[in-house]
This record gives structure tokens, sequence and C-alpha cells, in this order.
């Protein structure tokens, strides 16, 4: 195989993380092994993140602040910050997939971040 492609295993069964291991090589798990030197060209069923599966977690948390400042009766100010991804959490992909690429397995564009980085906004509303 020289390049992932994309591909996706299928799902044989059932996973239960406390009893079962993520990577068994004697093919028990929840994902059929081909016989040696078959490779698998079908297309996969397994969801790209599967939450039975033991994977690293997607972290990305949000803040938003607002602020009503009444000015007279029938006049106020609506203020009002929000953060989306405030901590700055970073979510690479996969980089180079190909084995003859000199950048094999090196982030080398954004689109091998798969979130975004922080963004702030900030909105004043007049209530009149």
């Amino acid at each position: 195989v020289t390049s992932y492609n994309g591909w996706q295993p299928n799902w044989s069964g059932s996973f239960d993380p406390s009893v079962d291991n993520f990577f068994v090589p004697y093919g028990s798990g929840p994902f059929p092994i081909q016989g040696p030197g078959t490779p698998y060209t079908g297309i996969g069923n397994v969801t790209r993140y599967n939450p039975k599966v033991r994977y690293f977690p997607s972290l990305n948390e949000n803040m938003s602040l607002a602020k009503t400042i009444p000015i007279h009766e029938r006049l106020q100010i609506d203020f009002r910050a929000e953060a989306f991804n405030i901590f700055n959490r970073v979510r690479f992909g996969t980089g180079a997939t190909q084995l003859q690429d000199q950048n094999f397995g090196h982030l080398t564009s954004n689109a091998d971040i798969l979130n975004i980085p922080r963004q702030l906004q900030l909105a004043l509303k007049l209530y009149f």
C-alpha cells in the first residue's frame, strides 16, 4: 500500500472499551482482518469519529459574555463579546500520506489542521 487515501475499515461487531483493546492483532476485535497479503479494496462503513472506539477527544470550548447597560427608560445598549475555540486547541490532520513524498507525515499546509483557530468578535447593539 503506497498511500492511505482516506480508506475506512469495516465495522463487524460490538466494541466494549472496558474489555476490548483498540489493537487486536489476532482478529477478534470489531474490525475484520483480511487474509495475509490480501489488501482490502472496498469502501468501509465506519464513521470518521466513532464514539465507541478510543481516540483523542476533540475539545473546542466557546465562551460568551454579555452586558446590558440602561441609559434612559427607553434607551439601552447591549455589549457582547464572543470567543470561539477560546483555549486555541489544535486538531491536526494526517499530513502528507504518500510514501514517496519527501514530506511524508509532515503537516505542510493549513488544510492539515481540522479546526479553526481562536476567533473573537465584539458586538454593540443600541435599543431605542
